[in-house]
Order: structure tokens, then C-alpha cells, then sequence
């Protein structure tokens, strides 16, 4: 392998001399002379004169120059990719997510991740999205996924994947399959709290509409979806979710959908991180998994009722 005769090439190029280049790299100096040899038998020409105690390059070690230095740094950045490859195989790693994402969507996707790299160790630290970006700002965490919006310019936010909020009803509810938004109004309403991805987004759609929260029939504000989902199937209110929430609900004929006429309520999911903060070789790797399009595997599909 010709990479040690690039490096000394490099080096004695740099010091204009094999004595120096010998002493830098711990070799001796016919070693030196033998490396750089074998490179000129190779390239078939010399790379080296000498003028007085010093080496000067000659035309083709001018030109071979760039090229080495590209050769040592490309063998560099390989042997790097390599031992990353091996770290992300192992270690500790701390993801947060917002409600959603933490129970219905990302243990799953871990599930898939860690069949193929069972030595990492991975802890998911479920909040609402404004306290999984307050743990990201704290180091809490390596990096989040949440459902609303970020307010410190120190977080970078980036796509996971699109995600559907739909009303839920009871399943013996008189409402027909859909409504108008004038239906919605006053009927019993049961919300998140806030500061979560889900009300963040819900409280959007409706500002679309020129409404807020208030104009609701606000009837119980509960912390998370399986909450929600309880008290919509004993009759409380209704509801709005995740669709990824619902599948064994409507499975089992609990709950149904409703649409609400001109009323669609789609928002993105985001992957969060700390801005210009590099992750660890493990983190980069899960964040390439977690950003391919991977199917959900459920026991239930959150198909319509």
C-alpha cells in the first residue's frame, strides 16, 4: 500500500529535506529514501533534486503535490467513516419526543433500529413539544421529535414526516360521517393543554378560519391522548388527534372519525437539535434511519370508520 510513501512524500516535500522528513516520521534516513523510491519507481519518474543539503520537488513531484495531500486526507475522512460506523453500533443515546411521537410513532421505529443495532441503548423522554425543546436547550437530551412549533434560535428544526389531525366522536354519536365547522362550534370539546404540539396545531388551523380556542365549547382540557381518547369513548366531548392514535379504538368500534367540511388539519412533524452542535457518531446514525420513509408497524391500522 502506497499510503505511508504519500506521507513521507508529503512531509519531506514540506521539509525540504529526507533528514528532517526521517526524524519527524521516527524513521530512519534510508528509509526515507527507499519510500520515496519506490514512489518514483511507480510513477516512473523522479520527484525529488537535491540542491545542496536540502530536496527540492522537480516537475512531477510539483504535479504529484495536490494529489497526495487529496490521498491523505480522503484516507483520513474513510478511516473516520469507518470507526464511526463501529461507534454508532454501540452506545448511550437520549431521544426526546412530544406525546405523539413518544408513544404512538417513535417506539416502533426504535423497535425496527434496534434489531439491527441491539448494543445501543436508547432512552426516549416523553413531554409536550415545549418541554422537549426546554431539554434540548438544557442538554437533557441528543436531539427531539416533536409536533408544534420551536421558539429559541438556537434550535434547528427539520422535517420527520407529515402527520393527520382528525375529530373523534363516540362511536354511537348522531353525527353524520361529516359536518360543517358551524356543528363543531357548539358541541362539548375536549383539548390538550397548552403548550402541546397537538393544541399548537389545532389553535393554527383555526386562526385559518378567523377563530380561536375561545369560540369553542371548551368542556375538559386533559394532558394526553389516551386521556382524550377515554373520555371521548364514555361520551364527555369529542376530540381532536392524531390519526396514528386511533387504530385500536376504531378496531374496536370504540371511536370514529367525523369530518369537519373544509376543515382539514394536517401538520408536519419535526426532528429538533441544537444549532452549529455536532451529534455523536450514534446520534447521526439513528437520525439517518428515523429519515428514510419506514412504515409504522401497528397490531391495529388507523383506517377510517
Amino acid at each position: 500500500m502506497y499510503l505511508r510513501q504519500f506521507k513521507v512524500f508529503l512531509v519531506a516535500a514540506e521539509r525540504e529535506s529526507f533528514t528532517q522528513a526521517a526524524k519527524e516520521l521516527y524513521l530512519t534516513q534510508p528509509a526515507v529514501s527507499f519510500q520515496i523510491q519506490a514512489l518514483e519507481d511507480f510513477f516512473g519518474a523522479k520527484l525529488f533534486k537535491r540542491t545542496g543539503r536540502k530536496v527540492e520537488l522537480t516537475d512531477a513531484g510539483d504535479a504529484l503535490l495536490p494529489y497526495a495531500k487529496k490521498i491523505i486526507e480522503a484516507m483520513e475522512e474513510s478511516k473516520k467513516a469507518i470507526e464511526q460506523v463501529g461507534a454508532a453500533k454501540t452506545g448511550k443515546l437520549v431521544v426526546g419526543a412530544s406525546t405523539t411521537i413518544g408513544i404512538y410513532i417513535l417506539p416502533p421505529l426504535i423497535a425496527i433500529y434496534r434489531s439491527k443495532y441491539p448494543q445501543t441503548i436508547i432512552s426516549i423522554r416523553v413531554e409536550n413539544t415545549e418541554g422537549i425543546e426546554e431539554a434540548l436547550l438544557r442538554k437533557d437530551i441528543d436531539f427531539g421529535l416533536i409536533e408544534g412549533f420551536v421558539k429559541s434560535s438556537y434550535v434547528k428544526r427539520e422535517k420527520f414526516r407529515d402527520d393527520e389531525l382528525v375529530l373523534i366522536v363516540p362511536a354511537h354519536h348522531p353525527w353524520p360521517d361529516v359536518i360543517e365547522l358551524s356543528d363543531l362550534m357548539i358541541e362539548p370539546l375536549i383539548l390538550r393543554e397548552e403548550g402541546s404540539g397537538t393544541r399548537m396545531v389545532l389553535e393554527g388551523a383555526l386562526m385559518e378560519k378567523s377563530l380561536s380556542v375561545s369560540d369553542l365549547n371548551i368542556n375538559m382540557v386533559l394532558g394526553n391522548t389516551e386521556a382524550i381518547k377515554h373520555a371521548v369513548a364514555a361520551g364527555l366531548g369529542v376530540s381532536f388527534v392524531s390519526k396514528c392514535t386511533i387504530g385500536k379504538e376504531l378496531a374496536l368500534g370504540l371511536l370514529r372519525i367525523v369530518r369537519v367540511r373544509g376543515f382539514n388539519v394536517m401538520r408536519e412533524l419535526f426532528i429538533i437539535r441544537r444549532e452549529n452542535e455536532d451529534l455523536s457518531p450514534y446520534a447521526e446514525r439513528i437520525l439517518r434511519f428515523l429519515n428514510k420513509p419506514t412504515p409504522i408497524e401497528t397490531p391495529f391500522s388507523p383506517a377510517d370508520k
